[in-house]
């Protein structure tokens, strides 16, 4: 397959990759939407920040390369994989996979997070499909573990089966780049299954 820039340049890719650098002192307060306001923070512009990259980055994107732009994703991890699934459920129209790893979704109590995420009660093929990992391997990632699995068994009550969400769980892998690289190989094969 061949992207091509508006400008003709080929360039022999099967996918467009944009990263978005985080901002370590101010990605929690990016990421967290604004559920975590009155808990940690002043401010709080998740949602600024998703309706920033839905209605400037992925149209300038779709206009400088020939996309595919019906088949887009959103990849985070950690605080990112909290805005990530968060993407998902938001902006189903635009987005077709979601990988969230290591997801945050600690940072809200269970009865919380039901009712700011599934206000409404999703169905399969409503949501973009979804793949979520989470380690053990170190106590952060023990310490995402109970909310990343709730997340899942809620998803799966719903009726999200195999088909809609990819579960990862690997007891030796660690909070950092090197295991979510390669668990990011893994995700790409799903998506292969799927024609992505």
């Amino acid at each position: 397959e061949r992207a091509q820039l508006r400008t003709g340049w080929l360039c022999p890719v099967r996918r467009v990759v944009l990263s978005i650098p985080f901002g370590a002192s101010t990605h929690v307060e990016k990421f967290a939407k604004d559920f975590l306001k009155k808990f940690f923070y002043q401010k709080t512009c998740g949602k600024q920040y998703g309706d920033f990259i839905v209605n400037i980055i992925k149209p300038l994107i779709d206009q400088t390369f020939l996309t595919l732009p019906d088949i887009t994703g959103f990849l985070g991890s950690s605080m990112g994989g909290l805005i990530s699934f968060y993407m998902g459920i938001n902006y189903p129209h635009i987005f077709k996979f979601i990988f969230s790893y290591s997801p945050a979704f600690f940072a809200y109590r269970k009865f919380t997070f039901k009712r700011l995420f599934f206000k409404e009660k999703p169905l399969p093929g409503s949501l973009p499909l979804l793949l979520i990992y989470c380690g053990y391997s170190d106590e952060l990632e023990k310490t995402l573990l109970p909310m990343t699995e709730y997340v899942v068994n809620k998803l799966r009550k719903f009726g999200f089966n195999e088909d809609y969400l990819y579960y990862s769980f690997d007891k030796k892998s660690y909070h950092h780049e090197k295991c979510w690289s390669q668990e990011l190989t893994r995700s790409f094969k799903y998506l292969e299954k799927h024609n992505y």
